[in-house]
């Protein structure tokens, strides 16, 4: 089992989750139960299998450490895509509360770019993405060395 595989894997599956966590639309991939950790956490599999020999297989405790590692990658780089397209994702809420005539609302829209901004949220988002991302990302290498752990027919 090579090290260099195994971060090599988790980095790139890590990226995967960022992005689709990261991205504003795509990052709805997670409404459905955290999709797109978990697809990541089994990409990550996925990749680290296609770099050992066909008779090698992936133990439980291997993918569930990818699955972890690759879930905190992709959190980092998550809230660091998220506060870059933050501003955004403001301005878009601008563009929408101008078609908005209930003040209730109104006052909704208006105090969401105040509360964005701040170096708080920053630290929140990363401390929620750690958590949820790297749960859902060990969950996902689980699943990975349960479709693509065994030895492959040569």
């Amino acid at each position: 089992m090579d090290n260099n595989s195994k971060w090599n894997s988790a980095i790139l599956g890590g990226v995967v989750i960022g992005v689709v966590s990261g991205v504003p639309i795509l990052n709805f991939i997670n409404c459905a139960c955290c999709a797109g950790v978990i697809g990541g956490g089994m990409f990550t599999i996925y990749l680290y299998r296609r770099q050992q020999a066909p008779e090698d297989t992936v133990n439980m405790s291997d993918g569930a450490l990818l699955g972890f590692l690759a879930g905190v990658i992709g959190a980092v780089i998550a809230i660091v895509l998220t506060s870059i397209t933050g501003s955004l994702s403001v301005n878009f809420l601008d563009f929408v509360s101008q078609y908005i005539s209930d003040p209730d609302i109104q006052s909704i829209f208006d105090e969401i770019p105040a509360r964005t901004l701040t170096g708080g949220t920053f630290i929140i988002g990363l401390f929620i993405n750690l958590i949820i991302n790297s749960i859902f990302g060990l969950v996902g290498g689980i699943l990975g060395v349960a479709l693509f752990g065994k030895a492959r027919m040569v």
